[in-house]
């Protein structure tokens, strides 16, 4: 095809529908004619032509199709120019960028195969590979819906280069050290670059196993304090489970993929107290999950994991930003941004949710809604999704060490990791229940501090409890024992006082599910008080 001075972006896009329906058409003609002629010894000579004329015709469409998505690139940056102009002759990385975006947002597959099979053809050809980066937009989402294995190597391109210049942050070395080097603790041969940028405190997207082939995907999504230059942990994280999953001999594998594309929240004021940061980042694991589903090949199921306040961003991507996956696993969450399992827009069923009994991040979201300061089972961000009145599932993550890291152990051996694993690779009958003593937790909730005098057991409680936990042994069961007696007795108290409050306000359904836990914690608090007991003369 030979040179083009300027392009109508409508009148060529005209043309490219009626040759690609003339084409169809002619070629359906010829075949039918070519079977009728033949039927009866006719020369089918002229209908081959005419054929190969047909043939001809879709050879230049894909063509085509590039330099009107470069047309109508051009005309978006100069809206007022009726024709557009294109650099002949043109990049087809940039081309089939510009294709590929548009192709996207129309929902034209036919274009979106044209660029995945460009790509699939120049993996090996680093000259088309640059144009098609350097045409893309500095960002975690750039390469977001391409094969794994496509995307990996764009997104490498981009930050090997970024490792390259001079001052390179230590954050990008470590980061490339992880994916490339071997010596790496996180470092598989088996990892997937999805998506990267350094803007702010950087983005990143990175699988272990490929997700696009994988028969149970993982997307782990981090909390507070998350960055770039923390990402070896969170990596670590995910390729615990990965490992976990694929070591268990369940059928396929897994894939397990570390996703900080969003800006979480530092430790100053508001932080983690704001839930703009989930607002703004649920969109965007939104659109990176559901991202997954066109590449895969084969029956996939997909598991989304938040911790701490990336269950805050989880649960807001499930309700309001119409993320599409199989589970959803919360573990010390400050709340998910719903009061109800039922509202996640998934199957109860398969929410999944959990709390080490020493883990105070929970315990210390407090909700700034008054009415519900007797109530233990709100956090900052909606119900505890642990809290029976939730209405989805637990899973046991035993106590953890103390209160100063029983936040960060969820993925560390025990049953928090084995529970994980068994949702993620699709074996919800072999994970264990939250025993309803973790449920109560190890601080003071707020009701205890409003009314001090109604909350002696669960202030005291919570001090022997952790008294006992860290003495251990013979002494410190019975204390840690009697701690929980005391606490699950105040927490009964403080259902009774949130059943009036529910009662008052109108909410029935909370205060049925509150007179099911003044039940459960009663008992619970009995039999903590007979184990104290046992546990002192044995």
């Amino acid at each position: 095809m030979g040179k083009i001075s300027a392009i109508d972006p409508a009148a060529l896009n005209g043309a490219i529908q009626k040759m690609d329906t003339g084409a169809n058409t002619l070629a359906g003609a010829c075949r039918s004619l070519t079977a009728e002629f033949g039927r009866y010894g006719l020369d089918t000579s002229g209908l081959r032509k005419l054929d190969a004329i047909a043939a001809w015709t879709r050879d230049q469409l894909p063509d085509l199709r590039r330099r009107h998505a470069l047309a109508v690139a051009a005309n978006r940056a100069h809206p007022n120019d009726t024709l557009a102009h294109i650099a002949e002759p043109f990049s087809l990385g940039a081309a089939d960028h510009a294709l590929y975006e548009q192709a996207v947002a129309a929902g034209d597959r036919a274009s979106v195969a044209l660029v995945t099979s460009d790509l699939r053809a120049h993996l090996d050809d680093p000259e088309f590979l640059q144009a098609y980066a350097d045409a893309a937009p500095d960002d975690v989402t750039a390469f977001q819906g391409l094969p794994a294995d496509v995307a990996d190597r764009l997104n490498r391109l981009r930050l090997k280069a970024d490792v390259e210049k001079p001052g390179c942050p230590q954050e990008l070395k470590d980061l490339w050290a992880h994916l490339t080097d071997p010596a790496d603790r996180t470092h598989r041969s088996d990892m997937f670059l999805l998506g990267y940028d350094a803007l702010g405190n950087g983005h990143v997207a990175v699988s272990y196993g490929n997700p696009d082939t994988a028969a149970n995907t993982a997307v782990y999504v981090p909390g507070t304090g998350s960055a770039l230059a923390k990402a070896s942990g969170d990596l670590n994280r995910a390729l615990t489970l990965y490992a976990s999953a694929n070591d268990t001999g369940a059928a396929g594998t897994t894939a397990s993929i570390y996703w900080l594309g969003y800006d979480a929240p530092g430790w100053s004021f508001p932080g983690p107290a704001s839930q703009s940061f989930a607002d703004a980042g649920a969109p965007k694991l939104a659109a990176f999950v559901n991202s997954l589903a066109p590449q895969h090949t084969g029956a996939d199921h997909v598991t989304v994991i938040g911790h701490s306040y990336g269950t805050t961003v989880v649960g807001d991507a499930f309700a309001h930003a119409g993320m599409k996956a199989d589970d959803a696993v919360f573990v010390g969450s400050p709340g998910v941004t719903v009061d109800r399992a039922s509202q996640l827009g998934l199957d109860p069923g398969h929410v999944w949710a959990s709390k080490a009994k020493f883990d105070p991040v929970p315990e210390v979201s407090a909700t700034l809604d008054p009415l519900k300061w007797l109530d233990d089972h709100s956090d900052r961000f909606g119900n505890d999704p642990t809290s029976s009145s939730f209405g989805g599932r637990t899973f046991d993550s035993g106590e953890g060490s103390g209160v100063t890291h029983a936040h960060s152990e969820y993925w560390d051996p025990g049953p928090s990791l084995t529970n994980m694993t068994d949702i993620v690779i699709g074996r919800p009958d072999r994970v264990t229940a939250m025993p309803q003593e973790d449920r109560t937790g190890v601080l003071p909730n707020l009701a205890d501090q409003v009314d001090p005098v109604l909350g002696i057991p669960n202030l005291l409680g919570p001090a022997l409890q952790n008294l006992g936990h860290r003495v251990g042994g013979y002494w410190g069961a019975p204390i840690e024992d009697s701690g929980d007696a005391l606490h699950s007795f105040g927490q009964a108290e403080n259902d009774v006082a949130g059943t009036v409050t529910d009662l008052l306000t109108g909410d029935l359904d909370s205060a049925g599910h509150e007179i099911e836990d003044i039940g459960s914690d009663l008992a619970d608090s009995g039999e903590n008080a007979v184990r104290a007991v046992t546990d002192f003369f044995t």
